[in-house]
């Protein structure tokens, strides 16, 4: 695989692992960059007469010079670092050890702290998370405490009303229907408008507000869709004002 060295950043590392470019271990080791690019093709040929995968130490890249041509070189890993100090000796050999493991530090120091922010924001996350879960428990407390309030029924102070059977909400749905759509025929309205109509006197007849007792149920049924029609079915307290309202309609506008 190449890779083309064409920034700094780039050349200095590739996914998890750091290099060092070998236009730079040349400058380091006082050798011409060409010489230098010599002697790791032979250093690539005996690792792998030997069986080492040599991509652990270099890997084949490209540069643009300042005429925009490419030319060949190496990014050089820490490991083959090690691999060219223990060719030289002497101060050379001290130089570039020392210059090269240094330069690792380095990077591996900017590594650290990149990681340190990345947790730093993952736990801010976090904490936002706690913080809004914990708001939306205190918003369904304050609903419940005024649902309570409102509510001068002990028995009927919950919003989830068990109800017998789902025949039982079928029975209750069809009839509510019914008596909305003979309110709306007596009264000269469309159905929509009936509905309307009579959420609003539920909300007067039992000093309540409907959108509140929506909220809770669909907190407690972990159901986002449930309507206010479904909401009214399902609550006893509800149902029984929404079906008095109805009648109590309906025979005032026979009487008129």
């Amino acid at each position: 695989m190449q890779v083309v060295a064409e920034g700094q950043e780039e050349a200095y590392k590739s996914g998890s692992m750091h290099y060092m470019d070998s236009r730079e271990v040349a400058e380091i080791v006082g050798k011409n960059h060409g010489h230098l690019m010599r002697d790791i093709g032979r250093y690539i040929k005996e690792l792998t007469q030997s069986n080492f995968g040599f991509s652990e130490f270099f890997l084949e890249s490209s540069y643009k010079d300042t005429s925009g041509r490419n030319n060949k070189c190496y990014l050089v890993t820490r490991k083959g670092c090690e691999f060219i100090a223990h060719k030289l000796t002497g101060i050379k050999g001290t130089k570039f050890t020392a210059t090269y493991i240094n330069r690792f530090h380095e990077m591996e120091g900017r590594d650290s702290e990149k990681l340190m922010e990345l947790r730093q924001m993952v736990e801010e996350h976090e904490q936002d998370i706690r913080n809004q879960m914990r708001l939306n428990e205190l918003i369904v407390d304050r609903l419940k405490a005024l649902i309570v309030q409102q509510d001068n029924s002990t028995s009927e102070d919950s919003i989830s009303v068990s109800i017998s059977g789902e025949n039982e909400i079928i029975r209750r749905r069809r009839n509510l229907n019914q008596l909305v759509k003979k309110m709306a025929d007596a009264c000269g309205w469309d159905k929509v408008f009936a509905m309307h109509r009579l959420y609003k006197s539920i909300e007067d007849a039992l000093d309540i507000s409907l959108d509140a007792y929506q909220e809770i149920y669909q907190a407690e049924t972990m159901n986002d869709h449930v309507s206010t029609f479904e909401l009214i079915l399902a609550h006893d307290r509800l149902y029984k004002t929404a079906v008095k309202i109805c009648s109590n309609t309906i025979s005032k506008m026979k009487c008129l």
